[in-house]
């Protein structure tokens, strides 16, 4: 002992140095003490089962956090899955998350569906335009291919064939009623000839006479028998002029409406040319929207009929949700966490779900809780309770060692106390040795000990450095 003295007395800077050398590595190993409160407190992290449960969690998840909100009015309405839908886009940002599931991602995962099925009737709606579009176009080529000047000329060919036709038969007619008129007149000379030749005495010895006689007999016979004919043929004549007269009449209607038709055809087909135009705009527009569809995306509904079309099934809420309901009286969130999540990340998730409902209408009405949550309380209460045990013992002691420890320097023991806690620390910072509710039964140990053998050796070495004194 005395020697320690005697080095101590003869190199005081070299021990102050030395001291204070120790203190600032043992603060930076200090800041690499973890506080550990899970399996890895229980079971060595070398181990079998410890190494099968991480690779399990790091698969299929780890601890979990359970956020539940009591809503004051319905179960669903667009503010709480909105308020949800925040919670879980600020997790997407943040390491330590293995998944999440909440009522908003089932209302998302629907839309996205209904976002797909959208896209296909667009995309098939489009296509259809397109087909329609070169149809129309294909049909108002067509039609306006349809030469009209032919149907006016073959129409005036015809209207005046048929005029100079019934021109022709009204003459027909004329020089028949002509000829018959000739031929009355022959028939009345032939038959006033033959009046007068048997008024003349024509006997029976005359044989050249009554040849002659029975000759305009039969000629004026056959001249009766032309005659009805003529009579027959103008009236053929007549209806086939009237015919004719009708079957013009008729055509030139019919050309006149062919024509109106015809001509309004043609702006029909002008009609479908910009019809077809239009569609063919149309289509390109949607097959853009199509082709850019990934700017698209599933979204909360604004409106709360469309959310409770999604949630509830006529008066009944769908399956799907019920397990996100609990007690009918709150809907709850999962977080599922990485095996291998630190300390500070959970903090940081806890407190991106806390900022996000103290901006909504839920600040007052949620619980957290799970395994992460009561790990990470447990730390914090670790954490104060250290700080307090501390705070409270260097109290205590500072205040019994002003009152029984009558030496110069009598704090110094509890200096010497702090210096080894500190050193200890930063040792299982370097060592990896976590603070667990074990590992914290070291401080109180080493501070009793402690303070006890450093008043011993300041008491002895303030005896010692007397003695030389008296010596000298």
């Amino acid at each position: 002992m005395k020697k320690i003295i005697d080095f101590i007395a003869k190199h005081p800077v070299w021990i102050v140095v030395s001291v204070l050398t120790l203190v600032v590595v043992a603060l930076i190993g200090a800041t690499d003490v973890n506080i550990a409160t899970g399996n890895q407190t229980l079971v060595k992290k070398s181990t079998d089962t410890f190494q099968d449960n991480e690779d399990y969690q790091n698969q299929f998840g780890g601890e979990t956090i359970i956020l539940q909100i009591e809503p004051t009015d319905k179960l669903f309405t667009n503010d709480l899955i909105k308020t949800f839908d925040d919670i879980e886009y600020n997790l997407n940002n943040l390491d330590g998350v293995f998944s999440y599931q909440s009522p908003a991602s089932i209302v998302k995962n629907v839309t996205n569906q209904q976002l797909v099925k959208f896209v296909d009737g667009i995309e098939q709606v489009g296509t259809g335009l397109s087909d329609i579009s070169l149809l129309l176009n294909q049909q108002a080529t067509s039609l306006a291919g349809f030469d009209v000047s032919q149907i006016e000329a073959a129409s005036l060919n015809i209207t005046t064939a048929l005029g100079d036709l019934g021109t022709a038969q009204m003459n027909l007619e004329n020089q028949l009623v002509f000829l018959k008129i000739q031929l009355g007149e022959v028939n009345t000379v032939l038959e006033q000839l033959e009046t007068d030749l048997l008024s003349d005495g024509v006997t029976n010895d005359d044989q050249t006479l009554v040849q002659y006689s029975q000759q305009l007999t039969q000629l004026t016979d056959n001249m009766g028998d032309l005659i009805n004919m003529i009579t027959q043929l103008e009236t053929i004549t007549t209806n086939t002029t009237t015919g004719l007269t009708t079957l013009e009449t008729q055509l030139t209607v019919l050309f006149d409406t062919l024509l109106t038709q015809l001509s309004e055809m043609n702006s029909f087909t002008d009609q479908l040319v910009v019809l077809s135009t239009q569609m063919g705009t149309m289509s390109d527009s949607l097959l853009m929207i199509v082709e850019n569809s990934d700017i698209l995306r599933s979204g909360i509904p604004t409106k709360q009929t469309t959310l409770d079309n999604i949630v509830y099934e006529g008066e009944n809420r769908r399956s799907i949700f019920d397990a996100f309901v609990v007690n009918d009286k709150y809907v709850m969130m999962q977080i599922s966490l990485n095996g291998d999540v630190t300390k500070e990340q959970k903090e940081l998730i806890i407190e991106e779900i806390e900022e996000v409902l103290a901006d909504s209408e839920y600040e007052e009405s949620y619980l957290l809780s799970g395994k992460a949550v009561l790990d990470l309380s447990i730390q914090n209460s670790m954490v104060e309770s250290m700080k307090k045990m501390l705070m409270l013992s260097l109290g205590l002691m500072i205040l019994i060692m002003i009152i029984t420890f009558k030496v110069r320097w009598r704090i110094l023991p509890l200096v010497t106390v702090l210096i080894a806690l500190i050193a200890t620390i930063g040792l299982m910072g370097y060592l990896t040795i976590p603070v667990t509710m074990v590992s914290m039964a070291v401080f109180p140990i080493l501070i009793g000990l402690g303070i006890d053998y450093a008043i011993q050796f300041q008491n002895h070495y303030s005896l010692v450095l007397a003695e030389e004194e008296d010596y000298e």
